[in-house]
């Protein structure tokens, strides 16, 4: 049986998502990968929500989405062991955000299931 991302996701973080990402009729959550530049009593509150129709960022002053088939590009950037990803559609950046290696490894795959196709640099 296949796991579903959402029930492996803790019921305080799901509650703070629920706020901000509310799923279209028949869309599956594939992954959430957290900014780590806010601490991790604060999960859900800001990051990338990735679905199989849709790319959410979430911050307390911006809140973007875009949808699969627009062209995006990632750009990873570490120093020391903190990982800044840099994020570019069409409409909207994201300059710097702060990830793990978890959350990292997350988008990753949660991109490649939802065949965004990004461009990495």
């Amino acid at each position: 049986m296949v796991e579903n991302p959402w029930e492996s996701v803790p019921l305080a973080v799901q509650h703070r998502l629920e706020q901000w990402f509310k799923p279209e009729s028949e869309e599956r959550f594939l992954a959430y990968v957290p900014d780590r530049d806010h601490a991790r009593t604060e999960d859900g509150m800001c990051g990338v929500v990735v679905s199989d129709r849709r790319v959410v960022y979430h911050t307390e002053l911006r809140h973007r989405e875009m949808r699969v088939g627009t062209a995006i590009q990632i750009t990873v950037s570490s120093h020391g062991h903190v990982r800044r990803v840099a994020i570019n559609t069409d409409t909207w950046e994201v300059r710097a955000m702060t990830v793990d290696r978890e959350g990292l490894a997350g988008l990753r795959r949660a991109l490649l299931l939802g065949q965004y196709r990004p461009v990495w640099h």
